[in-house]
């Protein structure tokens, strides 16, 4: 069942989507879909976990939808999870780490620049937020995450009931095993993934002085991008 999100629109028992109100789902509806009386689809507001079933009861000039269901979404994580991020040389690296980490549950990307950083400059913000939104339609989830400003380490502070664990190429612990020992009552965690060469000495002992748990993840080298999507995915994995 095909999945859309809505923030505006209020979700009374009839809906109706036309070419003024929402261009887009009016021509993927019209044109790519092809929608036909009876079809079915869910739409979310992203403001809290519910999502709704419409059917189509009338096409034309104007899509009309009933509600035939309320339901709760259960596919947010428990706590927040932020994920940030070192500029990859390559914008296509970026714009992929934000959909796949999106389907992966980060609720915040945070942009970070670094001593080795060699792009500061970030895709526009209304292609991120159409990849995020798209990740989040086809993934089940029902919160939009945010994109920030980029950030620069030395201007990183932890949160309180934040735990924040950052890739080093010099920890022994890895990252499986500082999440089972982490305190219950966590609220977030925050994954800091450097660039290509690694967070410089000076950056790990800044990171190190605020607290933040250096982890490894194993004997190979990986590229940013595997270190941050292998990193998410063993958060899911123990902490769901």
């Amino acid at each position: 069942m095909h999945r859309f999100y809505l923030p505006q629109i209020t979700f009374e028992p009839n809906i109706i989507i036309n070419k003024d109100t929402h261009p887009e789902l009016f021509h993927q509806l019209k044109n790519v879909l092809r929608a036909e009386i009876g079809d079915q689809f869910i739409f979310f507001s992203g403001k809290d976990n519910k999502e709704f079933v419409v059917e189509l009861t009338e096409s034309g000039r104007e899509f009309h939808f009933v509600v035939k269901e309320t339901r709760e979404a259960h596919t947010e994580l428990p706590y927040t999870l932020t994920l940030i991020q070192a500029i990859p040389q390559k914008s296509e690296k970026w714009e992929w780490i934000l959909q796949k980490g999106t389907e992966l549950g980060v609720s915040t990307f945070i942009p970070l620049i670094t001593e080795r950083t060699q792009r500061k400059i970030l895709p526009k913000m209304e292609r991120m937020e159409k990849i995020v939104i798209e990740a989040v339609e086809q993934s089940g989830r029902v919160k939009i995450p945010t994109i920030s400003t980029p950030l620069t380490v030395e201007k990183f502070t932890t949160q309180a009931n934040t735990h924040s664990l950052f890739a080093s190429l010099h920890s022994k612990q890895s990252l499986q095993e500082h999440l089972k020992v982490l305190h219950p009552k966590f609220e977030s965690i925050s994954i800091i993934i450097g660039p290509e060469g690694g967070l410089s000495p000076k950056e790990e002992d800044f990171l190190l002085g605020l607290g933040a748990l250096p982890f490894s993840l194993g004997m190979r080298t990986l590229r940013l991008e595997t270190a941050a999507l292998a990193s998410l995915a063993i958060v899911n994995e123990l902490l769901q």
